[in-house]
């Protein structure tokens, strides 16, 4: 492995895996024809149930190329706050390349990120465009993430619950070195980093399409039509995931000297979501809008939250089918 240098910082490229046997070879083979050295991959997986630590075992028995590997598998699954808290404990870089066990990261795709990781001082977390491709490896599209005008604001961050995209995300040790572990809760590790970093430094986003992301794999495989309780259970789902990330948000802000007010905006923010679990576990009770309203929450989201309960059921089932839920 080539030397670090101040030019080239040992960089870490960590691939989280959970129970992904059927994509994982090629998510392995991308992060180990990255063309950046000098660089630590690590392949780690999270107790999955299937084959995907014995394909990542078999990979790197293979392996005769440059870079300096590290095959982890947790003792018990830790899910992905508990996850990335075990990489940033093995990661010897002091930039970490995230990557999913689904997707497939382009040879170069380290490389273009340490440039601008590197054009600038204080930027903590690196994004980039993302290519869309299907179970089986056909290209269907890119995603370009909404947010990337609004992360040199943390008040946006917070109010828009702004996330990096997390399939082509690269973040500095700083960011978890400032704020400590992730909530062992924590689903949506892209959001919490982004207030992270908007709070201390910069996020740049590089309009390069750097991942193959993988769509339609997760819980959109399964079958929306005999699953009537999702219509419940999804919303119910993202609404706690949120709420975890909002705690997050007002523990970090905690730990660093920040503008008062937004601690205040945090807990408006809690308060709304705190609701809306309430709202959805009632079945869509208008009192509860009325509520939220008089705690000085925006009635447009309650509202909008109101009318999902009372559209019908199919129409919803082909919402979330359309959103790849």
């Amino acid at each position: 492995m080539t030397e670090p240098t101040e030019e080239r910082p040992l960089v870490t490229f960590a691939l989280f895996a959970y129970n992904q046997e059927r994509f994982i070879r090629e998510a392995v083979e991308g992060a180990l024809a990255q063309t950046y050295s000098p660089l630590q991959v690590i392949l780690s997986d999270d107790c999955s149930s299937d084959r995907t630590f014995e394909i990542m075992q078999e990979m790197v028995a293979e392996y005769s190329g440059p870079h300096e590997i590290l095959l982890n598998r947790n003792e018990r699954n830790l899910g992905i706050g508990g996850h990335v808290n075990r990489l940033m404990e093995l990661a010897k870089g002091e930039l970490i390349v995230g990557a999913a066990g689904d997707d497939i990261s382009e040879s170069e795709r380290t490389k273009v990120t340490v440039t601008t990781w590197k054009s600038e001082d204080q930027i903590c977390s690196i994004h980039s465009l993302v290519k869309c491709i299907d179970e089986n490896s056909i290209e269907c599209g890119f995603i370009k993430n909404p947010y990337i005008n609004e992360f040199d604001n943390p008040f946006s961050v917070v109010n828009k619950m702004a996330w990096v995209t997390g399939s082509s995300h690269a973040w500095s040790r700083k960011v978890f070195n400032n704020f400590g572990k992730l909530s062992d809760d924590i689903v949506n590790e892209d959001m919490v980093i982004a207030l992270r970093s908007s709070m201390t430094g910069k996020i740049r986003y590089i309009d390069q399409p750097l991942v193959r992301y993988r769509v339609n794999v997760g819980i959109s495989s399964e079958n929306i039509k005999s699953s009537i309780l999702r219509i419940k259970d999804i919303p119910y789902k993202q609404a706690k995931r949120k709420l975890a990330v909002l705690k997050q948000y007002k523990k970090d802000r905690e730990k660093i000297a920040y503008n008062d007010q937004l601690v205040d905006l945090i807990n408006k923010k809690i308060i709304e979501e705190e609701i809306n679990i309430k709202f959805i576990e009632s079945g869509g009770k208008l009192r509860l809008v009325l509520r939220g309203i008089r705690c000085g929450i925006n009635w447009l989201p309650l509202f909008k939250n109101y009318l999902k309960h009372k559209l019908p059921t199919g129409v919803l089932l082909l919402n979330y089918r359309l959103r790849g839920l």
